[in-house]
């Protein structure tokens, strides 16, 4: 059986030198166990304990071992600078998308053929075709998740806010597994992140989508409709107050240590794809966002 220390892991996990935040993550289909596999993928609880005992996760943090799903969340720093990074759970309570994946099958090319079936059901707009809900009502996240993602933004009192999902919240490109493939759920995450209230009884300050998946890097203009969701509108300039959508990698694992600004966040220490959706002004100092950091 390989091991962190089979694999080359522990020299990782053990430095000191730039994983003073520790390192914390979710999972995305190939960590989870399968190739697309959502809700229907077997030994779940067990694939769990595994991902959790590689990030480190001790047992007595019964909540985390005990919920459906690795979601969590953590903080970095105090107010005025303080980071509120929120993972979710897309893999554990996904349903099947209007056309079931090929790619969780052991036919040949199931991969390319699922690219295929995604593309076929978006371009040919085949739900308009079927009974209302047959493929718009599928779940994303399971009711229990939904909750707990509104309790962690509700009130909250960080000034920036980093919602990870493993895959894609606003791309239009059909081929690949993404929220859009769920449209009331992503209308459901667009009008929960705009509309939730922060701790200041105001908009939800510096919110950040995070998203990977996918083996490419992109940039997207998020300002305009989204699901039939508005996204306000934003600009780049120099304070950092931004409207787009970044992906790096395909990576769903993240460090959190040296956050100085939003483009340090996006560029040495978040290894994985980046959706920016909106982000307030920030020019912490590292002192001030490395101290405190407060488990889920």
């Amino acid at each position: 059986m390989l091991t962190n220390q089979t694999i080359g892991y522990s020299k990782f996990l053990a430095s000191s030198s730039f994983l003073h935040g520790g390192i914390h993550g979710t999972w995305d289909d190939h960590d989870y166990g399968g190739n697309d596999y959502g809700l229907e993928m077997t030994q779940k609880n067990s694939r769990k304990h595994l991902f959790l005992d590689f990030l480190n996760v001790h047992n007595r943090h019964q909540q985390r071992r005990n919920r459906n799903g690795v979601y969590h969340s953590v903080t970095f720093g105090s107010p005025p600078h303080k980071v509120k990074i929120i993972l979710l759970d897309t893999r554990w309570g996904r349903e099947a998308h209007c056309i079931p994946s090929l790619g969780t099958t052991s036919i040949p090319l199931g991969s390319p053929l699922a690219c295929i079936t995604r593309w076929i059901t978006a371009g040919f707009a085949i739900p308009s075709f079927l009974p209302d809900g047959w493929c718009t009502d599928g779940k994303v996240l399971e009711e229990e998740q939904w909750e707990w993602l509104e309790g962690q933004l509700r009130g909250s009192d960080a000034q920036v806010h980093v919602v990870v999902s493993s895959i894609q919240v606003l791309t239009t490109n059909p081929v690949v597994e993404s929220w859009g493939h769920f449209p009331r759920e992503r209308g459901r995450l667009l009008r929960l992140l705009n509309g939730v209230e922060g701790g200041s009884g105001g908009v939800l300050e510096g919110l950040v989508l995070l998203s990977g998946d996918v083996h490419h890097a992109e940039i997207l203009d998020a300002s305009a409709n989204v699901g039939g969701v508005p996204l306000p509108n934003g600009t780049m300039r120099s304070s950092l107050d931004w409207r787009m959508e970044v992906r790096i990698t395909n990576m769903t694992m993240i460090s959190v240590p040296h956050i100085i600004t939003l483009g340090r966040i996006l560029a040495p220490f978040i290894s994985i794809g980046v959706v920016i959706t909106r982000m307030g002004k920030l020019r912490a100092r590292r002192s001030h966002l490395l101290n405190d950091v407060h488990p889920p």
